[in-house]
Formats: C-alpha cells, structure tokens, sequence
C-alpha cells in the first residue's frame, strides 16, 4: 500500500475542508471562545486549603424561567494530596459563601443570572451523583 497525503489533499479519501468563516476560513476554535466573544464565558472563582478529609463543596444554580441554559465546560483544581476524589452532584444544598460569578470577557458588562455557593462542609438534601473521579496529584483539568 503507498503512503499517501492525508492533509488537505483533495485527490486523497480523507480530504477535508474548513468551513468556518466566522471570522476567516480555516479557523478552528472551542465552544468557550465564542462564549468569551459574546461576554457569555462566566467562572466562579474559589480557593481554599482543605485537609484531606474535608470537603470543597461548590454548588451552581440556574433559576427557573431565567430564559438562559447554563453549561459546564470545565472545572480547574489543584490538589497536593493523592487519592483525591472529585465528586458532581446534583440536587445538593450547600451553605456557605456567596461568590458572583465573573465575566472572563472583562470588557463586557454582562452578568451571569446563575447563583454560586462555595463551603468546606458536606452538602445535604437528597443530592444524586452525576460522575465521581478519583485525581492524582497536581493539577486537575477534566
């Protein structure tokens, strides 16, 4: 079998041809850039040192009617411990501190309708758990 191009050779079976022209063609990008653009990327910031038996708990809301879906792209953390395990729950409620959310376009000035609690004690009600991972040590990206 020869080896053949497989990058942007038309002639070839994997040919392929970018048809985003967003803002020029040939440009890929995530679902977050376009997000960021539009003043809609919102993060909620919490840092806290916890010992290993202690929860970091952080709970998003999304108020009903608000006319917005919320989505989670991706939760950063950092953990010195091995054998940490990150937990998404849903239906949980956490008392704690309230954190605004912040706009990661800092030239908009929009402002997210979601609500954030962040604590460092065990959420309660009737939560159902969404994914569990057990995370090693250093930085956490999933």
């Amino acid at each position: 079998m020869p080896n053949e191009t497989v990058f942007n050779q038309n002639s070839q079976p994997l040919y392929t041809e970018q048809v985003n022209t967003y803002i020029a063609p040939g440009i890929d990008t995530l679902p977050e850039a376009g997000a960021a653009m539009s003043g809609l990327l919102l993060g909620i910031p919490f840092a806290s040192t916890v010992g290993t038996s202690t929860p970091l708990v952080m709970q998003v809301a999304n108020p009903g009617g608000s006319g917005r879906t919320l989505y989670i792209s991706r939760i950063i953390a950092s953990t010195g411990t091995a054998s940490v395990t990150l937990t998404l729950l849903r239906n949980a409620t956490v008392g704690g501190s309230t954190v605004t959310p912040v706009n990661y376009n800092f030239g908009s000035s929009v402002t997210s309708v979601s609500t954030a609690r962040t604590a460092t004690a065990a959420p309660t009600g009737s939560p159902a758990t969404l994914m569990s991972m057990l995370l090693a040590l250093g930085p956490v990206i999933p």
